[in-house]
């Protein structure tokens, strides 16, 4: 009986790493392809560029950049 019941806890939980495995493999694809498709915001911030004094956008480029990585994650 303990042999079966440790049998089926190893099975079950060798299946749920499997899973988890392959769901962040996805996330990670699902992120890697929000970041190739983000010309059209990158074209819609060109605009927000244009409003911003000329010395100052290579900071906001840096400053933004965390921000919209972690909104592709979420987006993934």
């Amino acid at each position: 009986m303990k042999k079966t019941i440790l049998l089926t806890l190893t099975l079950f939980l060798g299946t749920f790493i499997y899973a988890q495995a392959q769901d962040e493999a996805f996330v990670q694809d699902a992120y890697k392809l929000t970041k190739l498709s983000s010309g059209a915001v990158e074209a819609n911030m060109s605009q927000i560029y244009t409003m911003i004094p000329e010395d100052n956008v290579e900071a906001f480029k840096k400053e933004l950049q965390p921000i919209m990585d972690d909104f592709y994650m979420k987006l993934a």
